[in-house]
């Protein structure tokens, strides 16, 4: 019980320490699921008015079925915050190592062994990095992990009764991680057969419970398969789908070739194309550079300097994948059989592998291999003099500075690094409108639902009324503009009749090349042409992010010339008041 304890207060420190701030924005994915969990609250559907989750049928082929309700508790009692946004899924994921630890006790190994597992994970750069976010992976893994832990007791020789709960359990777990995310529709499945598979062999239950998993499995893809149109997008990205890139890469491929007709097609075809994208992605995943310096470049998933793996984990891992093939007990080896299959989400998708979250349970698995060889090490070197005199103090110290510099990366640079991601700028802007209530504002966006939505957050509380002002648009189209009282969000002002009544205009950067397109516009600006630009920008460099056009929100002997956040508290808008934030974050140039 101590040591469940002392799992939680970890994984909890690392997982809620600055949820409220870092990371410093929301991804328009992330967007997304809190903007419908809100008006799944308060409309018992989507945006559009066209989904429900009790159809478990996805939004347009696109948002998975259930995975905005994970957001609906937090969004229903708490304001619109980034702590209220990320706590949801940071509450699982503070949950998870303790999922771990008992899995891998159903699964034969050793309690030395999966405490050694789970705390690793509490630990994990990547774990922590996949717990703060508002994306639909971490639930929907800690769901389908739940479901393992139940499945297991399937196989149980016990009465019927018992039986017959777990099999419920089992089924209503194991398709809420189903429904809640596209990514693992094929992986975790697959994983889901193999460990039933694994629970039969050890147990040799009657072949009713043999068969249950596999009935639950099958219901659930024979659903998908019966509305395959509904899945048609996300389908798309597969690579076995991808036909047309396919055959112009093999047509280029033989123009270029100078070898016989013969040759051409045997060795330049769709088969190899397809084998090298997925051989390409499979081997990319296990790629020390990725495991442990820089991950993946995606800033959404990324710190940029940091891998997913402590450093200090590279030696264990070589010395625990030795430990699983000389016990190669069935437990050992269906852990290296999990290991090699669990890739398949990310293997399968073109271009976009995103190991970070399609190949979690690879990179939960590596933790699990690396407790291994840490139990070995610890085992061999505890017998030797020089353990607690040297060795022990110089493991520790390793590992604390190790995790340090991660906390370094992550907590403390990355709100910068990461902040010149486009989404930072949408948070800018937003806080800035917020700010300017009562006075009439114009937005021009590339995305305006997107930076609708920002507003919407940013302003602190979301109605039925709010909601019902996205007007059943869910495409980010350039098309689309969303008006509230004294406020219009729109891709360009050309289709724009009331440009006059506005007092203040937020252009994007990418933007403002357009406006000559837009005479009207130019004779609104006309009266600042002579005045300073004001504008919004990046933390990073004081790259111009948004430009206004009379702002009369500033005080103008406030601004500066150039942006230099100095703590975390900086990066708090959303409870920032007008003299703070324009001290901060506006500019004149």
């Amino acid at each position: 019980m101590r040591y469940i304890i002392i799992l939680l207060v970890i994984s909890f420190i690392f997982r809620f320490y600055q949820l409220g701030t870092v990371p410093v924005s929301l991804a328009h994915d992330e967007i997304d699921n809190v903007i419908q969990a809100h008006s799944f609250i308060h409309t018992g559907s989507d945006i559009v008015g066209s989904w429900s989750p009790w159809q478990m049928l996805p939004n347009s082929g696109v948002m998975s079925e259930w995975g905005p309700l994970i957001n609906t508790i937090s969004a229903k009692f708490l304001p619109p915050s980034l702590f209220s946004a990320h706590l949801s899924t940071a509450i699982l994921s503070t949950l998870y190592p303790l999922l771990i630890w008992l899995l891998l006790q159903k699964l034969g190994v050793s309690r030395r062994i999966a405490s050694f597992s789970a705390l690793l994970l509490a630990l994990s750069p990547w774990h922590i990095l996949f717990s703060r976010t508002v994306l639909e992976q971490p639930s929907s893994l800690f769901f389908y992990t739940l479901s393992w832990i139940f499945l297991s007791n399937i196989y149980q020789k016990k009465p019927a009764k018992y039986i017959i709960l777990n099999t419920i359990y089992f089924a209503v777990t194991y398709a809420f991680g189903f429904f809640t995310y596209h990514g693992y529709k094929f992986s975790l499945p697959f994983l889901t057969i193999i460990l039933s598979a694994y629970y039969s062999y050890r147990t040799s239950p009657k072949k009713i419970y043999f068969l249950l998993p596999f009935i639950v499995v099958g219901l659930l893809f024979i659903h998908v398969f019966i509305n395959r149109e509904s899945y048609s997008s996300r389908g798309s990205e597969m690579v076995f789908n991808q036909s047309e890139v396919a055959t112009k890469a093999v047509d280029l491929e033989r123009r270029q070739s100078l070898a016989p007709e013969w040759s051409k097609k045997l060795f330049s075809n769709k088969m190899t194309f397809i084998g090298d994208q997925v051989l390409e992605n499979y081997l990319n995943l296990y790629n020390p550079e990725t495991l442990f310096l820089h991950g993946e470049a995606n800033g959404v998933f990324s710190v940029w300097k940091n891998g997913y793996l402590l450093i200090i984990l590279a030696p264990f891992l070589i010395i625990g994948a030795g430990e699983l093939i000389r016990i190669w007990r069935p437990t050992e080896q269906i852990l290296l059989l999990l290991l090699l299959a669990s890739p398949l989400t990310s293997v399968i998708h073109i271009g976009d592998a995103s190991y970070s979250f399609r190949s979690a349970f690879s990179l939960i698995l590596l933790h699990v291999i690396a407790a291994y060889g840490l139990s070995s090490f610890i085992a061999r070197i505890s017998k030797s003099k020089l353990w607690k005199a040297i060795v022990l103090p110089l493991l520790f110290l390793t590992s604390v500075l190790g995790l340090g510099y991660f906390c370094y990366i992550y907590y403390f640079l990355s709100p910068v690094t990461n902040a010149n991601a486009y989404f930072f700028g949408d948070r800018l802007m937003a806080n800035y409108v917020r700010l300017n209530q009562g006075k009439r504002v114009l937005v021009l966006d590339p995305q305006p639902r997107y930076s609708y939505s920002q507003i919407v957050l940013a302003r602190g509380r979301v109605t039925a009324i709010v909601i019902a002002s996205f007007k059943n648009q869910f495409s980010p189209a350039e098309g689309d503009v969303y008006e509230t009282p004294n406020l219009t969000v729109a891709r360009n002002c050309k289709d724009l009749t009331n440009l006059g009544e506005f007092d203040t205009v937020v252009v994007n950067k990418n933007l403002l090349p357009d406006l000559a397109l837009c005479p009207a516009f130019n004779e609104i600006v006309a009266p600042f042409a002579k005045l300073k630009t004001r504008s919004l920008v990046s933390p990073q460099d004081s790259g111009e992010e948004r430009r206004i056009y009379g702002d009369t929100t500033c005080d103008p002997s406030i601004l500066n010339t150039y942006v230099h956040p100095n703590s975390l508290r900086d990066f708090a808008l959303e409870s920032m008041s007008a003299t703070d934030f324009c001290a901060k974050w506006v500019v004149v140039q």
